[in-house]
């Protein structure tokens, strides 16, 4: 048995070569690898908004002890119109 060195016992992390076979199987679908790989940065920048909303409307339910029924309600409406959006932008990416 040889003894491995401890380059070959390290996993490599990236390996361009392997990459680049890739790409070459994906050249025919180039535009719609492109496309996945944009959309995949914009659904990575849209996805943490959710959960802002969803933070932002506890804070102010619970801070607007003195709002009347109507603003609230009217605030969660719009929290509500606005997480569907999202979420059917989400879906339609």
């Amino acid at each position: 048995m040889g003894v491995s060195t401890e380059k070959e016992k390290k996993k490599k992390i990236f390996d361009l070569q392997l990459l680049l076979k890739i790409f070459a199987f994906a050249k025919p679908y180039k535009r719609k690898f492109y496309l996945s790989a944009f959309l995949a940065v914009v659904l990575a920048a849209i996805s943490p908004v959710r959960p802002v909303l969803i933070n932002e409307t506890l804070r102010k339910t619970n801070e607007s002890s003195n709002a009347s029924f109507e603003e609230i309600t009217n605030f969660l409406l719009i929290i509500t119109v606005i997480q569907f959006g999202l979420l059917l932008v989400e879906s339609v990416l």
